[in-house]
């Protein structure tokens, strides 16, 4: 029974990563475009910002979100709950804050309308993840729930 929820979580994650890349080939016009294209693009649209910091993010977005569905079937919703909100009011994980911490390197003087733009980014960023994941803890706890009714 493990199994089956496992692949269901690596499915949703799945899917949803092939609706974030129709969304972009829809924005950008691209016909073809898989995780590096759109990686690629999204280095043009911001010239300054590191091409490795931007594959590691993605990495790290999907693994993070993948490990943290499964401790939701493992411990319970209670427990992952608290550490979802303690998460929230953290300011979130490194990964969303990867972007700012590049930008620091740079001289201040010289980026500040950069650094507002990217900061505005980030938050919204943060603020579209947290969204992902409380709608992924509600379709694990569908999932929970329908297991329990026809065991």
């Amino acid at each position: 029974m493990c199994l089956v929820r496992v692949f269901l979580i690596i499915l949703i994650i799945y899917v949803v990563h092939s609706l974030k890349e129709d969304l972009n080939r829809r924005k950008y016009g691209i016909d073809d475009m898989n995780i590096w294209d759109e990686n690629i693009v999204r280095f043009y649209e911001n010239p300054c910002e590191n091409m490795t910091d931007v594959l590691i993010a993605d990495l790290e977005y999907y693994t993070v979100g993948l490990l943290l569905m499964v401790r939701f079937i493992e411990l319970g919703e209670d427990d992952v709950m608290k550490k979802a909100i303690d998460l929230k009011e953290s300011g979130g994980p490194k990964f969303l804050q990867i972007n700012m911490n590049s930008t620091e390197l740079r001289e201040k003087s010289n980026w500040d309308d950069y650094n507002t733009r990217l900061y505005e980014r980030s938050k919204e960023d943060a603020e579209d993840a947290w969204s992902r994941f409380t709608a992924a803890i509600k379709k694990a706890d569908f999932i929970k729930r329908f297991d329990k009714m026809n065991s």
